[in-house]
């Protein structure tokens, strides 16, 4: 219930994604509300694909999302540099 608060009243959503991201449950219902919220314009969303050697499907819903790749950047302040950057882009 926390998490779906928050995400109620969130600007920006970013789902870090995985191959066990996408097993749970809860994520998976998580970064569907995400969706949701993107469809309808009330949220931005970058997924943030973790890990390269990590091959997985996605979900239907989510296919036609494009990923940030963790793994293509020197380390996380560049990342969230570049997610601020984005996300100042969608406004």
């Amino acid at each position: 219930k926390e998490i779906f608060d928050k995400l109620s009243k969130a600007a920006l959503g970013i789902p870090l994604v995985s191959s066990n991201y996408f097993k749970s449950g809860n994520c998976d219902h998580e970064a569907q509300e995400m969706v949701a919220k993107r469809d309808s314009a009330s949220m931005s969303m970058i997924p943030l694909k973790l890990y390269s050697d990590d091959d997985f499907d996605r979900p239907s819903w989510m296919s036609h999302r494009q990923y940030m790749h963790y793994y293509d950047y020197p380390d996380i302040e560049v990342v969230v540099d570049k997610l601020i950057e984005f996300f100042d882009r969608t406004k």
